[in-house]
């Protein structure tokens, strides 16, 4: 049976996980939901993609021009400043984070943003014989992550 990791450094726990549970919320990289008690919540691509870029470099103050860099490229002509401005409004808003005091996200004035948020995560499985999964098998290994991400709450 693999073992829960219920909450560790961000540098003891690897960087790529499946499935990541932090306060009421799951963020499941391989369906690219973010989800509250089961629900879906709805999060446009560049928000989800900050999201996940903040959460894979958790505990790490990550500089604006990087979120640039890696959200819309180097050679961008956008306001970029609004733009990050708008997806960490609307990144907080899913999030139900509040600026003034953040328990999810931190903001670093005039420098970047950090992810704060002590993960719940699980560790990924071994890897399988390469056997296809229905659907139904699918959807049963899905209610039994959100299942152990309720546990360790």
């Amino acid at each position: 049976m693999a073992s829960v990791v219920t909450s560790a450094p961000a540098d003891l726990l690897p960087k790529r996980l499946s499935l990541l549970c932090f306060a009421d919320l799951e963020l499941d990289l391989r369906r690219y939901e973010l989800r509250r008690d089961g629900r879906v919540l709805k999060l446009e691509r560049i928000p989800m993609d900050l999201l996940v870029f903040l959460v894979e470099e958790r505990g790490r103050l990550v500089p604006r021009e990087e979120i640039i860099e890696r959200i819309w490229g180097k050679d961008v002509f956008i306001d970029t400043e609004n733009a990050i401005n708008t997806a960490v409004r609307k990144v907080r808003q899913a999030l139900k984070d509040h600026p003034a005091r953040p328990q999810l996200l931190e903001t670093v004035p005039g420098k970047g943003y950090r992810f704060i948020a002590p993960p719940k995560s699980l560790p990924r499985r071994r890897q399988r014989p390469l056997i296809r999964q229905s659907q139904r098998a699918a959807s049963v290994e899905a209610d039994s992550l959100r299942a152990l991400c309720g546990r360790i709450r």
